[in-house]
């Protein structure tokens, strides 16, 4: 019982950050908040590159399934990318995690952007 309510914290926290990336360079004109963005995002990219995915997709594929004897490979894909993979099924699951990927560039350049402005 313990490892699905520690699975849905962990999707809540991935969540939360994931909208904090994506809308508060948007919604904030704080120089201080715009810059703790971008290092959210420098740390994001580094840790897919240093790990190769992120290391929350690994504990949400380990608490899904937890109880499994013989749980599926880990495709290391978010359960916020399978959902738009799910979602867009005519397009090639390639570009769908090139998008994603470009998530955390595309809100240090709108930061980077809104910084300027101030």
């Amino acid at each position: 019982m313990i490892h699905i309510c520690l699975l849905y914290l962990i999707k809540l926290i991935h969540v939360i950050v994931m909208s904090a990336v994506v809308f508060i360079p948007f919604l904030v004109n704080n120089i201080f908040i715009l810059k703790m963005i971008i290092l959210l995002n420098i740390t994001i990219v580094l840790g897919w590159y240093l790990y190769g995915s992120c290391f929350m997709t690994d504990i949400e594929y380990y608490l899904e399934n937890y109880e499994e004897k013989n749980p599926p490979k880990n495709d290391r894909i978010s359960f916020m990318t399978r959902i738009l993979i799910n979602l867009f099924t005519s397009i090639d699951q390639k570009y769908i995690l090139n998008i994603v990927a470009l998530i955390p560039v595309i809100s240090t350049i709108i930061c980077l952007t809104n910084i300027e402005h101030y």
